[in-house]
């Protein structure tokens, strides 16, 4: 495939993608001026963004320190300008600059440690006041696991709880990374119970998606019954199959593709960089991935449809560790 070719197809999917979710993607101006973030640092993406949203900034020195360990003042802080609610109270700069955020923190609910700002704060408690963000009240531990299966955390040495490092500080880079993941499932801060919860997971009972045409079958959670749609569509390189809330008609909630393998060697380290899509699997010449929305695919205005998207989303990444390829 000419380079030119390869450059195509690579292109009409990711749009193929972007419409699935009907949104639209635009180029954006890099945002990250800092001497000691480049543009190939694994937070880059999170640190632009938390650029860009007004939530955190660089030193006077022109760098951003992003391996610094911030404590949890700033931590809160970070997490309530990235929701910027209309009746949190300006901060003033001075001892008491971080006096607003935990006090708006306490209103809602969240877990604060009773000397904020102090030296001990975590990851671990970091992703339990993410919890709080989402509406949920968990231990730390919980916390992490929940985080974990949603997709909005990930561990430092492999994928479980104790891989996540819980102990370990938490840096000014995973802080921007980790509340950019959470603003991108929740887009408003949500109501935290007040007594605390035990986290099951999050699927529950499920009844079995079989798809006998592309070899495959999920775990699909038995509160979806009569709420969503499967609906398939040729791409450039293969197949979409894509699951759909009803009540939003066109909310795509996650998308399985199947790919030839030459497709996916020759366009799909391309496409990993662009949108958030991963390798399920592969059989018999052809790839399975994995990809959800990158915009809002719900009309923001709508607010039963809204909730009705987001309740559902949250099982997204459990039905993700679900799929199973058929035999042969």
């Amino acid at each position: 495939m000419t380079k030119h070719r390869k450059s195509f197809f690579a292109a009409a999917l990711l749009m193929s993608l972007i419409i699935t979710s009907h949104g639209l993607a635009y180029a954006q101006e890099k945002l990250v001026p800092f001497s000691d973030v480049s543009e190939d640092f694994w937070g880059y993406s999170g640190i632009e963004w938390a650029v860009k949203q007004q939530i955190a900034e660089g030193y006077p020195d022109g760098t951003f320190k992003p391996n610094a360990a911030i404590d949890e003042n700033e931590f809160i802080a970070m997490l309530l300008r990235a929701y910027h609610p209309a009746d949190l109270a300006k901060s003033t700069e001075g001892p008491g600059w971080a006096a607003p955020y935990t006090d708006y923190a306490k209103k809602l609910g969240w877990t604060i440690a009773a000397a904020s700002g102090e030296a001990g704060f975590d990851r671990g408690k970091a992703a339990q006041l993410a919890a709080n963000a989402a509406g949920r009240n968990y231990s730390v531990d919980d916390a992490v696991q929940y985080m974990l299966d949603q997709g909005i955390a990930e561990g430092k040495t492999d994928g479980t709880p104790a891989g996540f490092r819980p102990s370990d500080p938490l840096t000014r880079a995973e802080s921007a990374l980790l509340i950019h993941r959470l603003t991108s499932r929740f887009d408003r801060l949500q109501p935290v119970p007040a007594a605390q919860e035990a986290y099951g997971g999050v699927l529950g009972d499920t009844v079995l998606y079989e798809n006998k045409a592309h070899g495959f079958t999920l775990r699909i959670p038995k509160s979806w019954d009569g709420k969503y749609e499967v609906k398939e569509r040729q791409v450039p390189n293969g197949t979409n199959i894509e699951f759909i809330n009803k009540k939003t008609v066109l909310g795509t909630l996650f998308t399985v593709s199947v790919w030839s393998e030459k497709a996916w060697e020759a366009d799909g380290e391309e496409i990993q960089g662009l949108i958030p899509i991963t390798k399920l699997g592969e059989k018999s010449g052809f790839v399975y991935l994995f990809n959800t929305p990158t915009d809002v695919p719900y009309d923001p205005n709508d607010q039963q449809a809204r909730a009705d998207y987001l309740k559902m989303s949250v099982d997204v990444p459990s039905i993700k560790k679900t799929f199973v390829l058929l035999p042969e």
